[in-house]
């Protein structure tokens, strides 16, 4: 736990906060999001027995770099899965990946919900001016400044061979110090370092492409709000790319390269910037894809499943909890 972002002891006090608080309200289902509510909810049984169903959002195994931490990490989920209703994942990936670890236990997956009226395709020049920027193209990267996001090395590959007549902007909290160092010549140039903002519509309105590099995902909410906005996507290969951007069968919505790939991901970005037919088709593909995955009445309609108790043993099994 010493090794994991937040405070030990500041959640165990949460612990006894959310029994009291399960006790007094007595819910029917109580959804436990990503890993250290995970644990909060699952180390004892919770008073009058609700139905718990727990959501990763990413795995915790995939943020420790300590192999053996994230072993210990795997083997804490194996045993919180025998006091856990149902697992819902964004992605058929993030599930995948739950079982090469022995995760088991019932599972099924939601995806992302999407404001697709909000989240729309818009007019770019529109967009741009709107924000200030007077590129000819933009590249955009939402999300906080982290190492999973991985910014810094897509700031290094900017550094060495930036794109020409382009911006790439990375919207999101955080501190810059690492990005600037990484690229110090086009940092606040052509590398635009937004910070955080509550307009991201508006920058991926603005954008011929959005990226990601992130190192793991559980699936990106970021990307799929770019899909919604008929934006392309080119993103490393983590959990859900592949079905967020080209699945069997369907036109592709941009690019999927492997994780720390960053020379590869600006590639098919300028092979996309050369070629403006291909982007366009892209772009109707991202839309399709976002209305019809990421809808978000489709997505609660699926989450309302997972919280309703069902015959079918794919969805409902007897649970001994410890």
């Amino acid at each position: 736990m010493a090794s994991c972002p937040e405070p030990a002891l500041e959640h165990g006090a949460r612990a006894g906060d959310l029994r009291h608080l399960v006790s007094a309200l007595q819910p029917d289902v109580v959804h436990l999001h990503s890993f250290f509510p995970g644990v909060l909810g699952r180390m004892r049984s919770l008073p009058g027995d609700p139905r718990v169903v727990y959501q990763p959002h990413s795995w915790a195994f995939d943020a420790v770099s300590n192999e053996a931490l994230a072993r210990a990490v795997a083997r804490w989920e194996r045993h919180a899965a025998t006091g856990t209703d149902v697992t819902v994942t964004n992605c058929q990936e993030e599930l995948a990946e739950a079982r090469t670890r022995r995760v088991d236990g019932n599972a099924m997956v939601i995806g992302l919900p999407v404001d697709v009226d909000f989240f729309r395709p818009g007019d770019p020049s529109a967009a741009r001016a709107a924000l200030g920027i007077d590129a000819a193209r933009v590249i955009t990267c939402v999300g906080r400044l982290s190492r999973q996001k991985n910014q810094e090395q897509l700031a290094a590959a900017w550094e060495a061979a930036p794109i020409p007549d382009t911006v790439l902007a990375l919207v999101g909290p955080g501190s810059q110090d690492a990005v600037r160092a990484a690229a110090p010549t086009t940092a606040d140039r052509s590398l635009r370092l937004v910070g955080p903002t509550d307009d991201v519509r508006t920058w991926l309105q603005a954008s011929d492409i959005a990226v990601l590099p992130s190192l793991y995902e559980g699936q990106s909410v970021s990307m799929a709000e770019a899909l919604s906005c008929g934006v392309p996507v080119v993103m490393t290969q983590v959990n859900g790319a592949s079905e967020m951007v080209a699945p069997v069968g369907e036109a592709p919505a941009g690019a999927v390269v492997p994780v720390g790939a960053m020379r590869e991901l600006l590639a098919e970005c300028a092979t996309r910037l050369a070629d403006p037919p291909r982007m366009a088709a892209e772009g109707v593909a991202a839309r399709r894809r976002a209305v019809t995955h990421f809808r978000a009445e489709t997505v609660m309609a699926r989450l309302l499943e997972a919280y309703t108790p069902h015959p079918d043993p794919v969805l409902q099994r007897e649970s001994q909890r410890p």
